[in-house]
């Protein structure tokens, strides 16, 4: 049984955001495409403040994937092996996730154009899928089975962990 240091709670929280956050994209891109259907271009403050938005959600994604890479999955690496299993889907995963992250930023401030649009589109569906996917992995095989291998210290040691990710020593 899991305690108040449960590493898994809290990841699957910050999915939830990831989720609403590819939502609120979706959106976007539908007034986006609404705007130019109406050829009245493409509202620039939409597209400044999806940019924004997509920063934000860039860094908080890294914080995520350093909390699972360097906190939680050393730990269940333990007792599941990195290589042929699921804890190395999720790593290439985050890989991928990673370049198509750094793709969207750079798009996002040229997305105002029809070119750009179409380019930012084409990577933020891309994001989105692979995201909504692995999201779905992480919640349903990895973090049930990790529940099942981790000792209650194992679960502290990993919530202690991503807690020194997320709150970085003062340097």
């Amino acid at each position: 049984m899991m305690d108040a240091a449960d590493p898994f709670t809290p990841l699957t929280d910050e999915h939830r955001l990831a989720i609403a956050f590819l939502d609120e994209m979706r959106i976007w891109a539908e007034q986006m495409d609404e705007e130019r259907a109406c050829r009245s271009g493409t509202n620039p403050y939409r597209v400044a403040q999806a940019s924004r938005r997509v920063t934000e959600f860039d860094n908080e994604l890294e914080v995520h994937f350093r909390k699972e890479e360097d906190a939680l999955f050393p730990v269940i690496e333990r007792h599941i092996p990195r290589e042929g299993g699921p804890l190395g889907v999720m790593l290439d995963e985050h890989t991928r996730l990673r370049e198509l992250r750094r793709r969207l930023v750079s798009l996002a401030p040229g997305a105002e154009e029809g070119s750009g649009v179409a380019a930012f589109e084409k990577v933020a569906n891309e994001l989105d899928d692979l995201l909504r996917n692995h999201i779905d992995k992480e919640d349903n095989i990895l973090f049930p089975l990790g529940r099942s291998v981790l000792t209650e210290a194992e679960c502290r040691e990993a919530f202690a962990r991503m807690q020194a990710v997320a709150m970085p020593a003062s340097r």
